[in-house]
């Protein structure tokens, strides 16, 4: 009898699991073809209008942009009387003086929010700015030398004014002929034609409701002003929300023209505004620092971040594209001062005096849905948006802003289905969507089914065996079995390898002949490994080794 290795094979319980990867590799692959085939096309280019507008932040200020006007109120005649001595007294014309701030549209019938100080200018401000000009500096200096006989400083004579009560007695400005204006951004008319910003149109307005910078004590007061321009209807406008839920830590949004965003050009060597640079809003993004109040007890909102002079009553947007804020007033530190909103809550009495309807007028919604679509990632929403910017440019011809978003969105469309149906590529990825389904679902039963099993696990021993039996694979696994008494099976499973002829004596070979020798008890079968077997078996049940020899 020859002795042969046994060559383990792999077991069935392996070979369902080596399956099991296989479909689960499938499954994932498909599932992740069927994903990408069914989300809906996307911009193929890196930017757009409008930036990242899918962030709802982002589309939110993109929204409310063409509602920010850029504000000025200027007086075109300015006379200096001067009462220095008895009976010498003299006066001459001085250069015009204005100035500049932002605002919001709050309705869609003209009513703009923006701060009491744009409108008018807290006493001694504009008489301020006047005498830091070298011109009239000089002038008043050569008068009072030529009437009065006495020398006064023109360095100083701006910041003497201010403290001085008998200057301000003696010195006397005259604001004449003033003159409003609100013009729009260019988000809204596009790019200006003009050369120069006083050939722009420009709309005059009407003050509708106004509490001043300074309050009656002479403390910071609420400083909000709602103002009215005649003869725009279905205007963009931005709703007001709730400043009392703004908290320190808060991000805002601040829209405005600050003076330093301006952009001079110069001809014939003097600086020169251009339309399109004075008429482009900025863009800052501020962080609340604290909530305090101003000398009115009304609510004060401290930001820290880049605000400057002509942000003044320009909108502070929450993530929601909500007004809370208007910007007032800051510190003079540099670069970045510290600088004080007041609450939109400032404002709620001279809204409701003045009776103005915040509701959205039907360019709003058209507008904002528009943008909605054109940020959104369902299918079809670049044909949509196409149609309602459309619409947009159709009813609505002297607004620009909608332009740029067309163009893109035409040339997005052109590679967008708009039903899913009618998507090859779509209904590829519902194919394999259905594929990968039924990959996960036969691993899931697989997986129940083997675990319900629990199979022992099968010892591959190499030892000898007989060479008249060649096993073909070790014991599979096989469901559980009742057990006799002794604590084995009552019989070989079914399916098991047929067991080779029996000997008489159990399998042990006795030397001479069978009558001479008298049979004896056979011997208990045992397996290489010590296990007892029945005699019949050819491997142990336990740990499917073979018999010993």
């Amino acid at each position: 009898m020859s002795d042969l290795p046994v060559t383990p094979q792999p077991s069935r319980g392996s070979r369902r699991r080596f399956t099991k990867i296989i479909l689960g590799a499938v499954a994932l692959t498909a599932l992740i073809l069927s994903i990408a085939l069914v989300l809906p096309d996307r911009a193929k280019a890196a930017t757009h209008p409008g930036g990242d507008i899918q962030n709802p932040v982002i589309r939110n200020v993109d929204i409310a942009r063409p509602a920010v006007v850029r504000i000025e109120t200027a007086f075109s005649s300015v006379t200096v009387s001067l009462h220095f001595c008895a009976g010498e007294n003299d006066s001459f014309a001085a250069p015009p003086v204005g100035g500049l701030g932002s605002g919001a549209f709050i309705s869609s019938h003209g009513d703009i929010l923006t701060a009491g100080h744009v409108v008018k200018a807290p006493p001694g401000d504009l008489e301020d700015f006047e005498l830091t000009l070298p011109t009239v500096d000089a002038q008043i200096v050569k008068l009072v030398a030529a009437h009065c006989h006495q020398t006064l400083d023109g360095s100083t004579l701006a910041n003497d004014y201010l403290t001085d009560p008998t200057l301000q007695t003696d010195i006397v400005f005259t604001f004449a002929s003033p003159i409003d204006k609100v013009w729009l951004d260019t988000s809204y008319v596009g790019s200006y034609s003009a050369t120069s910003v006083r050939d722009v149109k420009y709309y005059p307005y009407t003050v509708e409701g106004l509490i001043n910078f300074v309050n009656s004590n002479g403390g910071i007061g609420d400083d909000v002003s709602v103002i009215h321009v005649d003869g725009l209807t279905d205007m963009p406008s931005i709703p007001i929300g709730d400043s009392d839920a703004v908290s320190p830590t808060d991000t805002l949004t601040i829209i405005g023209y600050p003076g330093n965003g301006d952009s001079n050009h110069y001809t014939q060597g003097q600086p020169t505004a251009i339309p399109n640079d004075f008429l482009t809003e900025s863009i800052n993004q501020v962080y609340v620092s604290a909530i305090k109040t101003n000398d009115s007890n009304g609510k004060l909102i401290q930001v820290g971040g880049n605000v400057e002079h002509g942000d003044s009553g320009g909108p502070a947007l929450n993530a929601a594209g909500e007004i809370v804020g208007v910007v007032s007033f800051g510190g003079t530190d540099q670069p970045d001062g510290t600088s004080f909103l007041q609450a939109v809550s400032n404002a709620k009495q001279i809204i409701q005096q003045a009776n103005i309807d915040t509701t959205p007028g039907p360019f709003e919604n058209k507008w904002r849905q528009a943008l909605t679509d054109f940020g959104s990632t369902a299918p079809g929403h670049w044909h949509k948006a196409v149609t309602e910017l459309k619409d947009i440019q159709t009813n609505y011809p002297n607004f620009k802003g909608a332009d740029d978003y067309l163009t893109y969105a035409e040339e997005q469309a052109q590679n967008e289905s708009t039903s899913t149906l009618s998507n090859p590529s779509a209904l590829a990825g519902i194919g394999l969507a259905a594929l990968a389904g039924v990959a996960l679902l036969a691993i899931i039963i697989a997986v129940v089914a083997g675990r319900r099993r629990k199979p022992q696990a099968a010892v591959a021993v190499a030892a000898p065996v007989s060479a008249s039996y060649t096993p073909q694979a070790m014991y599979p696994p096989s469901a559980p079995q009742s057990y006799s008494a002794s604590g084995y099976p009552p019989s070989a499973p079914q399916g098991y390898p047929p067991p080779p002829p029996a000997s008489p004596y159990g399998g042990q070979q006795m030397s001479g002949p069978a009558s001479d020798v008298a049979p004896s008890a056979p011997a208990q079968a045992v397996c290489v490994n010590g296990h007892p077997m029945q005699p019949n078996e050819i491997y142990c049940r336990t740990c499917g080794a073979p018999r010993r020899q």
